[in-house]
């Protein structure tokens, strides 16, 4: 009983939710990273 009253705290769509703000954040900051990354492997080579 608890157990599931605690899982309707943590519905699916509040996680989406959350989901939607965090990935592209984390698809910008691996962007940005990934074009650091080969800006200074074209000033070394």
């Amino acid at each position: 009983m608890l157990f599931a009253e605690i899982s309707g705290d943590m519905n699916p769509v509040h996680l989406n939710e959350i989901a939607a703000k965090i990935v592209p954040l984390i698809n910008a900051l691996f962007t940005v990273f990934v074009l650091k990354l080969y800006i200074c492997g074209k000033k070394v080579n």
